[in-house]
């Protein structure tokens, strides 16, 4: 009986090779390494402001303000807007694509949200815009990759 060794190499490349045969799989690539990794940055750079101003490095709600009208909102709008563009033909992949469109553009009103509660300050409004964050962090989570 001949024995079959597998080296690291050969082995990734038989299981790449055999992932590529679906089309599933060559979608699920797709839009992993070319469209969101096109504009995760964008993504990045917003959540990261947004963590400067509301973390241990919080100092005024005037500077939380003025990062999110000028720094948060308008980078996130692009990265909403461009996402949105994504156009998928797997049922399945479309669906979750369509959590993670109704999870950003959740996230984007409860920026917008907080933008507002500083301007009136409104507590409540600061409240919803918790809550609106907690409802899109669930919905971003993509909850079918545990399925």
């Amino acid at each position: 009986m001949k024995r079959w060794i597998l080296t690291p190499d050969l082995f990734s490349t038989s299981v790449l090779a055999s992932c590529y045969r679906d089309p599933i799989q060559k979608e699920i690539h797709f839009y992993l390494q070319e469209k969101l990794a096109g504009i995760s940055q964008l993504e990045d750079a917003a959540l990261a402001a947004f963590e400067r101003v509301t973390r241990e490095d919080y100092t005024t709600d005037q500077e939380l303000y003025n990062t999110l009208i000028y720094d948060i909102i308008p980078v996130y709008y692009e990265f909403l807007t461009k996402l949105e563009l994504i156009e998928l033909t797997s049922p399945s992949l479309k669906r979750i694509h369509e959590d993670c469109v109704i999870g950003v553009n959740l996230q984007y009103k409860a920026f917008i949200r907080i933008a507002a509660a500083l301007e009136d300050l409104d507590t409540g409004k600061i409240k919803e815009a918790n809550s609106m964050l907690i409802n899109a962090c669930q919905l971003m989570a993509c909850p079918y990759v545990y399925y």
